[in-house]
């Protein structure tokens, strides 16, 4: 539905995207919600405000996140597909995501480690194919990372990381580095290097995605301040704070810990080498691990059947088993003895009888 109170809304773009309504607003640009003339598919289009338009370096911004995001095709990139000028503006033309800032979410505190981690790694395998393809986001924020509802997503939401206006784009030959004192970024999110002034390059946004990890497990930024000055202080030389101390009650693994640690070193050379080596080291953590339901347990394999020792006689019994393989109690071995003694006294009276008769005796 067109919106009659914004001069803009219902105007045509370049004669293909109609403007419905304002979205969204940051302090350089205006988002419209517009659909695509004759098809009615919806897009996002992001204006320049014209207070900038005339500013070289803000239009050189706009042209160069249009110039990154041209490179991207990837589920968890934002997709860029067109750049002009209307009204005295400069425009980008991108793929319409209703969602949520991850900033929005972090505000409203509704994070599981399981859902944090599941956010990481999909921030992970955007930057994976970015730097892949020469592109360092080098501005990476909750406030740039939308978070989208969908059956294809990734435990129902799917990450869009947005504004590559700040992206350090690298060629295939030479690694084109950012000078000195030209620092891009958000103090509360910005790497070490950043905060000097110094190069750099693609472990820059695994900082940052290590900042967010931690933000999104204790619901606190690593290092603040009221002075930004003294939070880029605090990213150069502070140490790093643990999550698992700031929050025991989320009950975090010491390897959860190590991850965070690793990713949120000072010096680029101690961090992952790669949002790949990033993803791979939380894909082994223990709360991704299957856990075996409380209460339970396996059943040890039952035993082989053996043949059971013969009852203990009372003491004084015999232990000898006859042929039958019955015991012969006390009392019966005595009858056995008064028996034999018989029959043997019978066998002498027998032999005497032969001799009587025979005239032997």
């Amino acid at each position: 539905m067109v919106s009659r109170e914004d001069p803009l809304a219902g105007q045509l773009v370049d004669e293909r995207y109609r403007l419905q309504r304002r979205v969204g607003s940051g302090g350089m640009s205006v988002v419209y919600l517009a659909e695509r003339e004759g098809s009615g598919d919806r897009l996002a289009i992001k204006f320049l405000r014209s207070a900038f338009a005339n500013l070289p370096d803000f239009v050189r911004r706009f042209e160069q996140e249009a110039e990154a995001s041209a490179r991207l095709k990837h589920p968890n990139c934002i997709n860029v597909e067109g750049f002009g000028v209307a009204f005295g503006s400069p425009y980008l033309v991108m793929e319409y995501m209703g969602g949520r800032l991850l900033s929005e979410e972090l505000a409203a505190g509704r994070f599981t480690v399981q859902r944090a981690v599941s956010i990481t790694r999909q921030i992970l395998a955007g930057l994976r194919h970015a730097h892949e393809r020469g592109v360092v986001h080098r501005d990476l924020k909750p406030g740039n990372i939308m978070l989208v509802q969908g059956s294809d997503a990734v435990n129902g939401q799917q990450v869009k990381i947005m504004d590559f206006g700040t992206a350090q784009l690298i060629s295939a030959e030479q690694v084109q580095q950012a000078r000195p004192g030209t620092e891009v970024g958000t103090p509360w999110y910005m790497a070490p290097e950043q905060a000097a002034g110094q190069p750099t390059d693609p472990r820059t946004d695994l900082y940052t995605a290590g900042v967010m990890l931690f933000e999104m497990l204790t619901g606190a930024r690593p290092y603040t301040a009221d002075d930004p000055m003294r939070v880029l202080q605090m990213h150069l030389a502070s140490p790093i704070p643990s999550a698992r101390a700031l929050k025991p009650e989320m009950g975090l693994s010491p390897e959860l810990e190590a991850v965070i640690v690793r990713a949120m070193q000072k010096q680029p050379d101690e961090r992952f080498a790669s949002a790949q080596d990033f993803d791979d080291a939380l894909a082994d953590i223990p709360e991704l691990k299957p856990r075996q339901p409380s209460g339970s347990f396996s059943k040890p394999p039952r035993p082989t059947p053996s043949p059971s020792p013969p009852e203990a006689a009372p003491t004084g019994a015999a232990e000898r088993v006859t042929d039958s393989g019955r015991w012969w109690p006390g009392s019966n071995r005595r009858q056995l003895v008064l028996v034999v003694i018989a029959l043997s006294a019978l066998a002498v009276l027998a032999l005497l009888f032969i001799l009587l008769f025979l005239g032997l005796i």
